[in-house]
């Protein structure tokens, strides 16, 4: 059975499916008017009345949540947002080749619980579906939604009167692994008109050894050489992905995979010592989310333990040390999941002060786009697991992976994500966040959700590149363009300061 055959007829989350097995991309979509200069113009939203008869357009979108206040250091209260709710929502697919539009998984069953629905996790099962070339897969039919949006009144504050961050972040984005991912990087660095600090990519790390150096020429060197810092998010899995052992992390501690891991180790260091006379660098994040259920690595409902994952770490970070890799050309980010699924907890993991440099964590606002979810701000979704590493440990904190849907109270509001977007920017600088990762990637179905910035099927604006219009929101790129954004660039021969690449800022 293929990869994609294994990871459709196991139900498992297309978020995982689309980044490992290297799906992502931007979505241009089609009747957006642009001024000639191809510069951002906006979208006015459609509403409709109650008959359904009349429709009319408007620049507002529906908005709906409490005043919110920020807990622990965030300090501020936020605007107040009222709104009367409803929608008329139909919907469309879009023909790709590849899965099936069914890839889903089965939701938790633990999820009804009142404990789990209050955390609202983005609990998924998901699989490590990694092939062992670099070659694109999609999906062959994405399910979107439409919507028209009531013709109720609403009040929300907008993004605009929430501050850019006024203290230094890197920030990045993971585009997608598709064999159009480096373009695509380039037309968000178009959009933006600035470089990101950083960019991720994902790799099946025990796939096949001679595939390495494959990955690293065509998946790394490019982000470098667009003037970003890498983000390797590095999988213990095996290929096929259901043969991955349930007791990996006790085997890699064990020994049994050191020839993949002194590959990686040897080609890494060439890597960072061959651009000449200066030094490449990169983040590396192995095994994230363990503190879930859905990775094999995971000791949840699984004869591996929390130990065995510290002696798997351990083991990778010796092996990568008797190189001439060292924390000038790599920082180790250890993520778990801002959401704990499985019983075990994300501290049980921790490999030591002595073997992380980063703790980085994975969290997403799903709204209600699942049955068990609904709309959390940046807040509830990461300060309860960032208070508990801040208690663990001192090292610089960074969200890895984080984004938002749109949709709340029963319809896609694009306003909504915008206030999100400038919020989770201020809770960042609030909580003195060093680092920051937006998850780029537009996917629906079970456990995912609009999460692109750019691209995606709605946005509260459109941006013109080489003729093709893109839905964005630019709530993100006024955030990330504040003056006190870290950002690459191909100027800079180290990309980042050392005091930068080791969040001492």
């Amino acid at each position: 059975m293929s990869d994609k055959q294994y990871a459709a007829s196991e139900g498992f989350s297309r978020r995982t499916i689309l980044k490992i097995l290297g799906v992502g991309g931007l979505t241009a979509v089609a009747g957006c008017s642009s001024d000639s200069s191809n510069s951002t113009t906006t979208v006015t939203e459609m509403t409709v009345n109650s008959d359904q008869q009349s429709i009319i357009t408007t620049e507002s979108t529906g908005l709906t949540t409490s005043s919110q206040t920020a807990t622990a250091s965030a300090s501020q209260t936020l605007p107040s947002e009222q709104t009367t709710s409803g929608a008329i929502n139909g919907t469309t697919s879009v023909q790709s080749p590849g899965l099936s539009a069914g890839t889903s998984r089965e939701t938790v069953s633990s999820m009804a619980s009142s404990a789990v629905s209050t955390t609202q996790t983005n609990a998924r099962s998901e699989t490590v579906a990694a092939t062992s070339t670099s070659k694109a897969i999609t999906l062959s039919t994405i399910e979107s939604t439409s919507e028209l949006t009531p013709t109720t009144t609403t009040t929300s504050p907008s993004p605009e009167t929430i501050e850019s961050p006024s203290e230094p972040i890197l920030t990045g984005v993971y585009i997608g692994d598709s064999d159009t991912a480096v373009g695509d990087f380039a037309v968000f660095k178009e959009w933006l008109n600035e470089t990101p600090a950083l960019a991720m990519e994902f790799a099946a790390g025990l796939s096949s050894q001679s595939w390495v150096d494959q990955f690293i020429t065509t998946r790394l060197t490019p982000i470098w050489e667009a003037g970003s810092v890498p983000i390797l998010t590095w999988l213990p899995s095996t290929d096929p992905p259901n043969e991955t052992s349930s007791q990996i992390a006790r085997e890699i501690a064990a020994g049994e995979y050191d020839s993949f891991l002194e590959e990686w180790a040897t080609q890494l260091s060439t890597w960072v010592t061959s651009d000449g006379n200066s030094k490449r660098r990169l983040y590396f994040r192995p095994g994230h989310e363990m503190n879930g259920n859905w990775y094999p690595w995971s000791a949840a409902d699984s004869s591996s333990t929390a130990d065995d994952y510290i002696a798997m770490w351990r083991r990778m970070h010796d092996i990568f040390s008797d190189t001439d890799l060292d924390e000038t050309t790599v920082q180790w980010i250890w993520s778990p999941n801002a959401d704990e699924i499985g019983g075990v907890r994300a501290e049980a993991y921790y490999p030591g002060d002595e073997y992380v440099d980063w703790v980085g964590l994975d969290g997403f606002n799903f709204g209600d786009t699942q049955s068990y979810s609904s709309w959390r701000t940046p807040e509830e979704v990461f300060l309860d697991m960032l208070v508990r590493m801040r208690d663990l440990t001192d090292k610089p904190m960074a969200l890895t992976e984080l984004a938002s849907s749109s949709s709340r109270d029963g319809a896609y509001r694009p306003t909504a994500k915008a206030v999100w977007i400038k919020r989770l920017f201020r809770f960042v600088a609030d909580q003195n966040i060093r680092m920051t990762c937006w998850f780029n990637v537009e996917k629906s179905g079970s456990d995912e959700a609009d999460w692109a910035v750019l691209g995606g099927n709605r946005g509260t604006e459109t941006h013109t590149v080489n003729g093709e219009t893109y839905n964005t929101y630019d709530s993100y790129r006024a955030s990330v363009n504040s003056p006190a954004i870290i950002r690459g660039g191909t100027d800079k021969s180290p990309r980042l300061t050392d005091q930068q690449f080791t969040g001492e800022f």
